[in-house]
């Protein structure tokens, strides 16, 4: 009797999945549903992998030391001193590249994938003076660099000078003109048939001129005039009063630093000479301050330029309106001056403004990071209340943020590009779509999801077949 229970149950449960999986293969039969499905999958494998490996790619950021002592030695031997630019941004560069150098020794030792408590005892090695190894550790940098920003902000008090000047010339550019462009159109009737002989009339939109206007404002035109040529007449040029001083040679330790954070570029490769020495010296090459003087100069020689022909062309500056058969307009020749004029005057402003926020940012940080460090530690192995997660997440993005302000042209420290994980998840979404499309195709043409015997055969060449026998 309970066998026969049993058997009974199977085959109930046996006729209800085979009524699933028939309904199933109906859906799909009469729908689309394998690109859906398909989809879903290939969002579900590439979302995956794509997290883990950028996660995996920012588990080392590359190095490269300044090679500041041997800079010092290089001094000595000249009878010089390291100029403040070189000092505050080789010190940058190198506070920065220890936080980076804590973070990467601390994933290669880390335990069950949290690095938190081997990320904190590598920046106690670099803090704590009882422990020091190199000549320069974490908080020599983070003590010194307030005073040496201000040193650095010193040497480019002529560039510092030039962009106060620049910020009133480019307001009175800005107010000097103003202009709008409106579109004057009408509506036409359109009329046509549809497929089922039906009459229809949609109303379309027919351009016909534009309404061009340009306000001047004399008084902030002269301003514009006065204030550019009072600043060109301070400062005709702008020139770096300190040549960056950088090592000749590198050592082993920052040969080791360079190879190993970047072995999966170099791929097995091992530098040479020259360029171990080129990677030590791109905080100089690379920083925001060597980036952005090519641009700086170039926009001084172009308002050298500006200056005497919008003072030839003010004289005629008025007020005007016309119409034109085009939506766009360049203006009249006085305000194409005044805009190109502007435009030089706010690309030297970017520039210099730039060198000055990254200086201005470590001024604040250095000082703040050490805290963070000490903090960090006591809360991770000293057993402070506090939040570590938070802490070393504060202690390793400001470090990338020093970087980046300070070296635009430097090495990539944001070697996770995250952006990377949505693209390559629409792509596994799109192949896993494409692969849905085709067997949603490949069912229709073969009848896979048909419970027939003959699948892909019509009833004639059923008989057809049946017939020779």
């Amino acid at each position: 009797m309970l066998k026969m229970d049993l058997d009974k149950l199977k085959l109930e449960l046996k006729e209800k999945i085979s009524g699933y999986w028939g309904d199933f293969k109906g859906f799909l039969k009469d729908t689309k549903a394998e690109v859906a499905i398909g989809a879903g999958i290939g969002l579900l494998i590439a979302l995956p992998i794509s997290i883990r490996y950028e996660n995996m790619k920012g588990k080392m950021i590359p190095l490269a030391f300044s090679e500041i002592s041997q800079i010092e030695r290089e001094a000595d031997k000249q009878k010089t001193e390291v100029g403040p630019l070189t000092r505050y941004y080789s010190s940058t560069n190198d506070l920065t590249m220890k936080v980076f150098e804590s973070w990467n020794h601390a994933n290669q030792f880390s335990l069950l994938g949290s690095n938190t408590h081997s990320f904190a005892r590598e920046l106690e090695n670099r803090v704590d003076p009882t422990m020091r190894i190199h000549h320069y550790e974490i908080g020599d940098f983070t003590k010194a660099l307030p005073e040496q920003a201000d040193a650095a902000l010193n040497q480019l008090k002529d560039f510092l000078d030039v962009l106060g000047k620049i910020k009133q010339v480019n307001n009175n550019f800005e107010a000097a003109w103003s202009d709008s462009h409106v579109d004057i159109g009408h509506f036409d009737p359109h009329t046509y048939t549809d497929s089922d002989g039906n009459t229809h009339t949609d109303m379309i939109y027919v351009y016909d001129y534009t309404i061009h206007s340009y306000s001047y404002d004399k008084k902030s035109g002269e301003a514009a005039s006065i204030s550019l040529d009072d600043l060109l007449a301070k400062h005709p040029r702008l020139e770096l009063k300190e040549k960056f001083m950088v090592s000749p040679v590198t050592n082993a330790d920052n040969e080791y630093a360079i190879e190993k954070s970047m072995e999966k570029k170099l791929k097995g490769k091992r530098l040479g000479p020259e360029e171990l020495v080129r990677y030590a010296g791109t905080w100089a090459h690379g920083s925001t301050l060597n980036t952005n003087i090519p641009r700086i100069t170039e926009m001084m020689y172009a308002l050298n330029s500006d200056s005497p022909l919008w003072n030839r062309v003010k004289t005629r500056a008025h007020s005007t309106s016309y119409i034109t058969f085009s939506q766009s307009d360049s203006g009249p020749i006085e305000f194409q001056v005044a805009e190109q004029a502007l435009d030089d005057g706010l690309t030297l402003d970017r520039n210099i403004s730039q060198i000055k926020e990254g200086i201005d940012f470590v001024k604040a940080f250095a000082p703040n990071l050490h805290q963070k460090i000490v903090e960090y530690v006591d809360v991770t192995l000293n057993g402070k209340k506090g939040d570590s997660g938070s802490l070393k997440r504060q202690i390793l993005s400001g470090a990338q943020k020093a970087y980046a302000k300070n070296f635009k042209g430097g090495l990539d420290v944001h070697p996770s590009k995250w952006y990377m994980v949505i693209l390559w998840s629409l792509a596994g979404a799109a192949a896993g779509a494409g692969i849905g499309f085709g067997a949603d195709w490949l069912g229709e043409r073969f009848d896979i999801f048909d419970d027939k015997r003959y699948r892909g055969y019509n009833l004639e060449c059923y008989h057809k077949r049946n017939d020779r026998f």
